[in-house]
């Protein structure tokens, strides 16, 4: 039988070269076994990933049956794109679960940024991990591993997982809209919404353009198909909250101006929705914003499909993105997404379109029957494009076009 499993362990490889790492996930372990007379794992990918296994369908799987993450914080950490799914995939299950304390940093090796103690610009995952209550093992590293001072603070910590283990997060508030129900308008329930209240919205079509400016969920009830939220003179939906959720919807504009999903601030969770407009693009993302786009049909854009500027960021994975008129996902003006696994297909101009300093990575894509370029990058863009990204039967410049691109 399988030991219960308390943490995931997020760390770089390169920083388990001399086994340090590993050491001090062994020296944790044991103290909470000791703590609880009982033994517990914590999660190790060299440790507990079978050979032959999927290794990142294990790793999302025990991300989601974990309680706790341990982020092992180095300068290797931050620049690690494994590391970094890891963490915003985590921080995506903390806004489910509606506890903002399940990750608990561990700093192993200094990291300059972070102990500044500065705010942080253009690092968003940086930056949150600095406003984390978080462990200095920098010193105690090179310690004995008997050493009292370094069994004390083992022992300490081992209290602190679980204690974070043991607390009950607070149930959500429900409020339901439709013809029948508490509310008639998703404008009134919003109104009425605390903070991670999750706004039911039952099947019908809802013409009035939502602002979301505190946490909250939008869940559509029943056939996405079917409960329809339409505006024509703003944004269908516009967030400026920090975290949040919409998801099984049909969001569509309908005028001559504005977008889809307008985000400007935060995390936002954007999923299993069918998203267009007439007017802009179905989805803007732009400022501080990093939200994850993920198995949602982005499609009939008056421009863009996904529009990311002005420094955001975000995942935008597994969606299909469609007759679009500009480019399925333009990422400029210093933007720098991930962009992977989508199928982007049967637009008007490009795939992908990169300029004006945008940057990211664009990898595992099929990108098929696009009128221009299946990924064209501008002058000033400069992004990472992945090996595995299948690119045919595009128009002019095919697969990957380098336009007025100087050396």
């Amino acid at each position: 039988m399988p030991y219960p499993t308390v943490a995931f362990l997020c760390y770089d490889r390169h920083d388990d070269r001399d086994r340090s790492v590993s050491g001090f996930r062994d020296a944790l372990t044991a103290a909470l076994t000791s703590t609880t007379s009982s033994h517990m794992e914590i999660f190790q990918d060299r440790v507990n990933i079978r050979w032959g296994e999927n290794w990142r369908d294990r790793i999302r799987e025990a991300l989601d049956e974990t309680p706790l993450l341990i982020p092992i914080v180095t300068p290797n950490f931050l620049q690690s794109d494994e590391c970094r799914d890891e963490l915003e995939y985590f921080l995506e299950g903390e806004d489910r679960r509606r506890r903002w304390d399940l990750i608990l940093p561990v700093y192993f090796y200094p990291v300059r940024k972070i102990d500044d103690r500065e705010p942080i610009a253009g690092d968003y995952l940086a930056a949150e991990l600095q406003r984390r209550q978080w462990q200095d093992w920098i010193e105690l590293r090179a310690e004995a591993p008997d050493s009292p001072r370094r069994l004390a603070y083992l022992s300490r910590l081992a209290a602190d997982l679980l204690d974070a283990v043991d607390v009950n997060p607070a149930a959500p508030g429900e409020l339901r809209v439709g013809p029948n129900e508490q509310y008639s308008t998703i404008r009134a329930a919003l109104d009425a919404a605390r903070v991670w209240d999750r706004v039911v919205v039952t099947e019908g079509i809802y013409r009035e353009a939502v602002s979301i400016d505190r946490p909250v969920e939008i869940i559509g009830l029943g056939d996405r198909r079917n409960v329809v939220i339409e505006a024509s003179s703003d944004n269908v939906i516009t967030v400026q909250a920090d975290q949040g959720r919409i998801a099984n919807v049909t969001v569509r504009h309908v005028g001559n101006c504005c977008s889809g999903i307008k985000v400007t601030n935060g995390r936002l969770v954007i999923e299993r929705n069918d998203i267009s407009s007439s007017g802009l693009s179905c989805i803007s993302i732009q400022g501080g914003a990093w939200p994850s786009i993920h198995h949602n049909r982005i499609h009939g854009g008056n421009q863009e499909g996904i529009y990311i500027g002005e420094g955001a960021s975000g995942m935008i994975e597994d969606n299909e993105i469609f007759e679009n008129r500009f480019a399925g996902i333009a990422i400029r003006a210093d933007a720098n997404p991930k962009v992977r696994r989508n199928r982007i297909h049967s637009g008007v101009r490009e795939g992908i379109y990169v300029g004006d300093h945008g940057r990211g990575l664009i990898d595992g894509n099929i990108v098929r029957e696009n009128a221009l370029a299946g990924i064209h990058i501008e002058r000033g863009g400069n992004p990472i494009v992945g090996a595995t990204n299948r690119l045919y039967s595009n128009g002019p410049g095919g697969g990957v076009n380098l336009r007025n691109m100087n050396t």
